[in-house]
C-alpha cells in the first residue's frame, strides 16, 4: 500500500493541513514542538484505527474546537481508497470510500503500518507490561481478529476478578463460587486459547525475522533470540487450540484458592513475558544500551517481512525521531533496509537525506503549518 495525501482539520495543533506524500521517503522536519509527531500520529490513527498517544478521540481535537476531521487517500495495488474519521461531541464516525463503517475492522484489512518511537527501548529494558503491549499492538495490526480476542479476554477477566473480590468479602462458600465462575471461566479459556495460538505462531516467525535484521544491523557474530515466558505451560505452547483450552482450564481450577485469596486472576496471557536474548543472555540485564536499542529496532523491522509474507503487501513505516539516537553506520543500515517501503521520518535536521537513493519528499512543519 502507498499513501498519496491526507487532510487534517482541527487535529491537535493543525487547523487545516493537506500534505502530499511520495512513495519513497517522506521526511517531516522542523523544530521541536511544531507538530511533527502529531502528523505521524494521524497517519497511525487512520491506518490502525486508534491513537498510540491518546486514550480518547477528544484529546485529538484542536484546543477550543468541537470537531475534528482526518482523511487519508491511499493506493492498494491498482485501487485507490479513502479512509476518514470525524470526531464530534464525544462520538466518532469512520468512513471507507465515502461509506460509513460501524467499526474499523473492514478498513484494517486494507491497511498496515509499523511505528518506531523513542520509548521502544522499553520493549527491551522495561518491565513485562512493555513487552506484552508490544506483542498485543503488533499482532493486532498483523492479524486484526487478535485484538477482539484480547479485548474479550480482558473484559471477562475483570468480571472474574470482581466476583473473586466479592466472594472473599462475603465469605461465599467455595463450591458456590466455583459454580458462579464456571461460565466466566469457559469464556476466559476460549479466548485465551485463541490468543495463545496466535501468539505462538507469530513469535516463531518474529524470532527468525528479527534475528536476521539484528545481524544485518550489527555483526554476523552477534545473535538475537526470543523466549516466550508463560506460567501456564511447562514447555512449548501446544499447537492444538483444544489442548491449550484444556491445560488453561485445569490451571484456573487448581489456582482458584490462590486467586480467591489475592482477589484477582493471576495466571494467563495477561501476565506472560517475552525474554529478549542477545548472545543467549537476557538483554534487559546484560546487553549494552546500543545492543538494546538495536534489538528493539530489529523487532520492529521484522514486521516488514511479516506483513509481506502474511498479508502480501508492504506496510507503511513511521519513524518518530529515531535516527538521532543512532550512530551514522546504524542510520545507513536502517535506511538501506527501508528502501522499497514508503517511510515517514520525523527529525529536526534532514541532512541524513543525502544518503538516500530513493525519491525523497521533504515536509517542513512550523507551528502546525506545512511549508
Amino acid at each position: 500500500m502507498v499513501l498519496n495525501q491526507m487532510r487534517l482539520i482541527n487535529y491537535r495543533n493543525y487547523e487545516d493541513a493537506s500534505p502530499i506524500f511520495t512513495p519513497g521517503f517522506n521526511i517531516i522536519y522542523g523544530d521541536n514542538g511544531q507538530g511533527k509527531t502529531n502528523l505521524l500520529e494521524s497517519i497511525f490513527l487512520l491506518l490502525r484505527g486508534y491513537s498510540h498517544r491518546a486514550s480518547s478521540t477528544k484529546e485529538l481535537i484542536k484546543f477550543g474546537e468541537k470537531t475534528m476531521f482526518a482523511a487519508l487517500e491511499f493506493r492498494d495495488q491498482d485501487t485507490t481508497h479513502n479512509v476518514s474519521l470525524k470526531a464530534e461531541n464525544g462520538k466518532k464516525g469512520w468512513k471507507l470510500d465515502s461509506k460509513s463503517e460501524s467499526s474499523f475492522s473492514k478498513i484494517q484489512k486494507l491497511t498496515g503500518c509499523i511505528l518506531f518511537e523513542p520509548n521502544d527501548l522499553e520493549i527491551v529494558k522495561g518491565g513485562p507490561d512493555n513487552r506484552r503491549r508490544f506483542i498485543n499492538m503488533e499482532l493486532s495490526g498483523l492479524i486484526p481478529p487478535y485484538k477482539g480476542y484480547y479485548r474479550q479476554f480482558e473484559r471477562v477477566r475483570l468480571q472474574r476478578n470482581a466476583l473473586l473480590k466479592q466472594a472473599k468479602l462475603n465469605n461465599t462458600p467455595f463450591d458456590e463460587l466455583r459454580n458462579s465462575l464456571r461460565p466466566w471461566d469457559n469464556q476466559l479459556v476460549q479466548n485465551a486459547a485463541k490468543i495463545y495460538n496466535l501468539r505462538n505462531r507469530y513469535l516463531k516467525q518474529l524470532t527468525n525475522k528479527s534475528e536476521k535484521f539484528y545481524r544485518g544491523l550489527v555483526s554476523p557474530d552477534e545473535k538475537l533470540g526470543l523466549k516466550y515466558v508463560t506460567n501456564i505451560f511447562d514447555s512449548e505452547i501446544p499447537k492444538d487450540v483444544n489442548e491449550i483450552s484444556s491445560v488453561y482450564k485445569q490451571v484456573l481450577e487448581s489456582e482458584l484458592e490462590n486467586d480467591l485469596e489475592r482477589g484477582f486472576t493471576r495466571k494467563g496471557p495477561h501476565s506472560d513475558d517475552l525474554e529478549i536474548l542477545v548472545n543467549d543472555q537476557n538483554a534487559r540485564l546484560f546487553a549494552s544500551q546500543g545492543q538494546q536499542r538495536t534489538a528493539a529496532i530489529s523487532l520492529k523491522l521484522a514486521h516488514i517481512d511479516l506483513y509481506k509474507e502474511n498479508l502480501n503487501f508492504l506496510p507503511v513505516v513511521l519513524l518518530d525521531d529515531i535516527l538521532s539516537e543512532l550512530d551514522i553506520n546504524r542510520q545507513r543500515n536502517i535506511l538501506s533496509v527501508l528502501e522499497g517501503t514508503q517511510t515517514f521520518i520525523t527529525c529536526t535536521n534532514p541532512s541524513f537525506s543525502s544518503h538516500l537513493k530513493n525519491e525523497v519528499n521533504k515536509i517542513h512543519i512550523s507551528d502546525g503549518v506545512i511549508k
